[in-house]
């Protein structure tokens, strides 16, 4: 019983990360500090039934996984000013109002990307 009831609950997990951002200085040279950062508007995992739509499974033969990921970017930015001093700009990297990224002026290494992911899994019986 308790193993079936964890069963559904793995089968039917979904995921979601909104606006994450991580960013790494280097100041140790002092001539030429360096900030990288990556971030993603949003990446979820969902679970599917065979038509690909977002819904509740019981216990299917195959479970099926959906994942999607919105607006990956990598940028790397020489010459940064602290975090504490850059904290507003670093916010409003994800702009809600116009619903896209904003990595204007840093030296992007991955412009925003987005994609998605089908996954089908057979159950072992």
């Amino acid at each position: 019983m308790v193993a079936s009831m964890v069963t559904k609950i793995v089968n039917n997990l979904q995921i979601t990360i909104k606006r994450l951002h991580i960013r790494y200085e280097d100041h140790s040279f002092a001539s030429q500090p360096v900030a990288l950062g990556i971030g993603i508007k949003e990446v979820s995992v969902r679970t599917t039934n065979e038509d690909w739509e977002v819904a509740f499974v019981a216990a299917p033969p195959q479970i099926h996984k959906l994942g999607n990921l919105s607006d990956l970017f990598v940028y790397e930015y020489h010459d940064p000013t602290s975090f504490a001093e850059d904290v507003n700009r670093m916010k409003n990297i994800f702009t809600p109002d116009k619903g896209e990224v904003d990595i204007t002026g840093l030296g992007t290494l991955l412009c925003p990307w987005a994609d998605s992911l089908c996954l089908a899994l057979r159950m072992l019986t």
